[in-house]
């Protein structure tokens, strides 16, 4: 029976440093390269130190926002919440590009209900890359979950959320 225990525990520690390597991968195999061939065909260090991002600091902030984040939505502490906003904010500080933190960030403000700043976020990734099916289909959640308000039906939101979903679904496919 104890080792039983033990097992189980070991395993619920090994899923959030999974998610955590997982993660590690995803934001690395997004970077883009760190140099650039130029026209003679040597590669050449980017101009300023400011265009290199810090992942070591962004994949440690994306880690803690992932933690509080799960934290904040099982326990439904708003205290959390916001450890989890700061952390998120923290990590696109040192990489500003990353296309999995801003979607990460925009979802959070959905999960919590933070609806006004999920579309703001959600919107601005998608005019910076239209391909983004993450942040087309949280617009296409945000729409479709606003159905329930009457007022909002009737101002089109329906045909937003439509939109946003096929909009996913066709750089999807």
């Amino acid at each position: 029976m104890t080792l039983l225990l033990r097992a189980s525990s070991f395993r619920f520690r090994l899923i959030p440093a999974a998610a955590l390597l997982f993660a590690a991968h995803t934001m690395v195999a997004q970077a883009p390269a760190a140099t650039k061939p130029s026209a003679s065909g040597a590669a050449t260090k980017p101009s300023s130190p400011a265009a290199v991002p810090d992942r070591a600091s962004s994949y440690y902030h994306y880690g803690l926002a992932r933690l509080y984040e799960d934290m904040a939505v099982n326990a439904g502490r708003s205290d959390y919440a916001t450890q989890a906003v700061e952390q998120y904010k923290l990590a696109l500080d040192a990489d500003p590009n990353s296309r999995l933190l801003q979607d990460g960030l925009a979802d959070l403000y959905f999960k919590i209900g933070r609806i006004r700043e999920a579309v703001t976020a959600a919107q601005d990734q998608v005019s910076k890359d239209p391909n983004d099916i993450a942040a087309h289909t949280l617009l296409g959640k945000v729409y479709l979950r606003s159905l329930g308000d009457m007022q909002n039906a009737q101002s089109g939101k329906l045909g937003g959320g439509c939109a946003e979903y096929g909009a996913a679904v066709q750089r999807a496919g």
